[in-house]
C-alpha cells in the first residue's frame, strides 16, 4: 500500500487514511474550533473558564486507537 506524507508534520501515513497518526491534521483541523466554541459558551463549562482551566481532550477512533489530543488553554477561550 502506498503512504503520503502529512501537510503539516510530514511523516508518512497509509494512503487512504483520514487523519494523520502522528499529529491528528485533518481531524483536528474540523473538531478543533468546535470545541473552542463550546468551551467558550457553555455555561457548564463556565466555572472551568472562571478558574482558568486548561482543558484537555482526547479522541480515538471507532477501534479505540488514539487519533488526536487537544489541548485548549485559557487564552484560546478568552
Amino acid at each position: 500500500m502506498n503512504n503520503v506524507k502529512c501537510a503539516k508534520c510530514g511523516e508518512d501515513n497509509i494512503a487512504k487514511a483520514k487523519y494523520c497518526s502522528t499529529c491528528g491534521y485533518t481531524v483536528k483541523k474540523y473538531i478543533e474550533p468546535g470545541i473552542i466554541n463550546n468551551v467558550k459558551t457553555s455555561n457548564d463549562l463556565k466555572v472551568y473558564r472562571d478558574n482558568k482551566t486548561t482543558m484537555i481532550y482526547n479522541y480515538r477512533d471507532k477501534n479505540g486507537v488514539f487519533v488526536l489530543k487537544l489541548s485548549v488553554t485559557p487564552d484560546m477561550y478568552e
